[in-house]
């Protein structure tokens, strides 16, 4: 009788620790102990009876734990990404921008506007040594302006393919790009190159950390440009070009970087271009008479400090064509030009109250460069120009910054009408990045 009711007060047991229990732990204890004080169970069988019910409440937690691990596992899966898109980087940006530019003597009224410009890209990891990338950008075919104007009518405008390319890696030091990509070419601050400008055609890049301690790194972009196609002759517009320097942690706070490079083009020469400035030498057809062969120098010095101005640096270009008297016998060559400038304030706007302050003087002349390429803002992106530039910029947030641009710039060499055409450019960004 006695071994009946223990195997029916287990059973009651089980069902309490299974959590369809008539009472609690301590309820239960409670009974036992009144069983005991009874004599219907003796102090071992009580002993042994609980012992039952832990290795069944044990028992029981296991289950549960090894439940609740797997519907987790199961989570886990239903939330997280395809194993496709663990391999894609989504990138983008945008601005919004008030411009306001005025040119004198040139019988047109000052320009004030809103703009703002969108881009977006993807680029995928398609194999270990393998990536591929597009990315679309607001503006028109202009490729050194991305900027869309507020005008209209609340228009709706189109978006454009801004990059399209293929990256392979043979090794750890060295890339290989092909298609259209973002320029591989290093330069100090925007000058011969328009940052919107994505070059067509294929470049390596090569960057090599020497093994001697000494903080050098050595880079190196060759490349091949192709400018246009032309349908009617298979003399097409090219470029061809090498860039080689390095950059030298002097100490942990600070860096030299330096680079070289050489440019060469071949069927410029007798050609004209759709988004030229107009103010490189033409013949009476308005082809150019000129070859764009070119040396150019980059390079920038920076320190670090503690306190309020944690860093500042030095900026300086330099570039010399082949254009020989270009003026047809004034001798000018009109074929230098050069920059030179600093910076200080905190070298990564990546938190509210960061800032950094910038200056340049900048000088190109007529023919030192082909005047499709240089920075769109100076001086409407033409040569046979010098002038000033004045930038701060602003952080807000990590991505958000402010930045006030300004150019004061004039022409080197006035036109056959001797009259001075001084220029006042103004852009105020707000950029937002992702």
């Amino acid at each position: 009788m006695k071994k009946l009711l223990i195997g029916f007060l287990a059973l009651v047991m089980l069902f309490v620790a299974g959590g369809a229990a008539i009472a609690d732990a301590s309820e239960v204890d409670s009974l036992i102990k009144k069983l005991v004080e009874k004599g219907i169970l003796s102090a071992t069988e009580a002993k042994e009876l609980v012992g039952e019910m832990e290795k069944e409440d044990q028992k029981q937690q296991e289950e549960i734990t090894q439940a609740a691990k797997k519907a987790a596992v199961e989570e886990t899966k239903r939330m997280s990404l395809p194993k496709w898109a663990e391999k894609i980087d989504f990138t983008g940006d945008f601005r919004l921008r008030y411009q306001h530019e005025d040119t004198e003597n040139d019988n047109n009224p000052s320009r004030s506007r809103g703009r703002y410009r969108l881009r977006a890209g993807v680029v995928a990891d398609v194999h270990d040594q393998w990536t591929a990338g597009f990315g679309i950008t607001s503006g028109g075919g202009n490729p050194r302006s991305t900027l869309q104007s507020f005008d209209n009518g609340f228009e709706t405008p189109d978006l454009r393919l801004d990059y399209a390319f293929a990256n392979y890696r043979p090794c750890k030091f060295a890339g290989i790009t092909a298609g259209k990509f973002k320029n591989p070419i290093w330069q100090p601050t925007v000058f011969l190159w328009d940052s919107d400008i994505r070059p067509e055609g294929i470049a390596v890049q090569v960057k090599y950390k020497l093994d001697t301690g000494e903080g050098i790194e050595l880079f190196a972009t060759p490349a091949f440009f192709v400018l246009d196609e032309l349908s009617a002759t298979t003399k097409d517009p090219v470029m061809w070009l090498l860039q080689a320097g390095a950059k030298w942690n002097i100490t942990d706070k600070i860096y030299l970087k330096g680079a070289g490079a050489y440019y060469a083009t071949d069927n410029v020469e007798g050609n004209s271009f759709t988004y030229s400035a107009g103010t490189n030498t033409t013949d009476g057809a308005g082809d150019l008479v000129n070859e764009y062969n070119a040396i150019v120098g980059d390079l920038e010095v920076g320190v670090t400090f503690p306190g309020p101005v944690p860093f500042a640096a030095l900026v300086g270009q330099y570039v010399k064509s082949d254009a020989d008297d270009p003026m047809g016998g004034s001798g000018f060559d009109d074929d230098e030009g050069w920059l030179a400038g600093f910076k200080f304030g905190h070298k990564k706007l990546d938190q509210f109250g960061t800032w950094l302050v910038g200056y340049n003087y900048r000088r190109l002349e007529r023919d030192a460069w082909p005047d499709f390429l240089p920075h769109s803002s100076f001086y409407n992106g033409s040569t046979n120009a010098k002038g000033h530039e004045f930038v701060f910029k602003f952080g807000i947030h990590k991505n958000i910054d402010l930045t006030v641009d300004y150019f004061r710039t004039e022409q080197i060499r006035l036109n056959a009408d001797n009259l001075d055409r001084e220029q006042d450019w103004l852009a105020v960004d707000l950029n937002l990045k992702w």
